[in-house]
């Protein structure tokens, strides 16, 4: 498994992901965080395939709860910014998942934030 980066970021425990989002935290303006609504909340993943995934996995999030953009637009200017940034939206507001985030992205990441 140690050469396939699916399966080692799906076995990434919630513990590490706990540590990398608190990091990238760290690295986001505190105005951002505070006008995105930004926080760091235990979340699950689906694997498996097609329309039923057999499993969910723990896995933590970056959520954003945004006050004076939409979801979608903040969706969108991630998506198309310099570095594109790729999340989903539930119940009206925007999550990262961490489990989708490698280890050396967490930089880029909060940089990716920080432009917004």
């Amino acid at each position: 498994t140690k050469d396939n980066l699916s399966l080692n970021m799906l076995k990434t425990s919630q513990k590490t992901l706990k540590r990398r989002g608190e990091k990238i935290l760290k690295l986001i303006k505190k105005n951002i965080i505070k006008d995105l609504g930004i926080s760091l909340v235990p979340s699950l993943v689906e694997a498996g395939s097609g329309s039923m995934p057999e499993k969910s996995i723990t896995s933590m999030a970056l959520i954003f709860n945004p006050k004076f953009i939409k979801c979608s637009l903040l969706a969108k200017k991630l998506r198309l910014g310099k570095t594109p940034v790729v999340g989903f939206i539930k119940e009206n507001r925007f999550y990262i998942d961490l489990k989708a985030v490698l280890p050396s992205q967490l930089v880029k990441l909060s940089q990716a934030i920080n432009s917004f």
